[in-house]
């Protein structure tokens, strides 16, 4: 880290669309770029990032994966 350096911290969701069956955390998620869901996986990334020098450092990445009890509250809300 820099002194005196500003800093931001940002969260990204990113949802990447697969076809199949075999991929871990497969599921339905809402794509932002299709403006619709789509079947695929789902990351949350958080980074640091440097305003003067505009470097971006990852920090930690989370997968989203839907337990049943998720599955079963999200379609009782439908």
């Amino acid at each position: 880290m820099i002194k005196n350096a500003h800093y931001l911290v940002a969260v990204d969701e990113v949802v990447e669309g697969k076809s199949g069956t075999a991929s871990f955390g497969l599921d339905r998620f809402y794509s932002s770029c299709q403006q619709k869901t789509i079947q695929g996986v789902c990351f949350f990334a958080l980074s640091l990032i440097n305003i003067h020098t505009k470097n971006s450092s990852l920090l930690n990445i989370l997968q989203v994966v839907y337990s049943e009890d998720d599955k079963k509250r999200i379609t009782s809300k439908k």
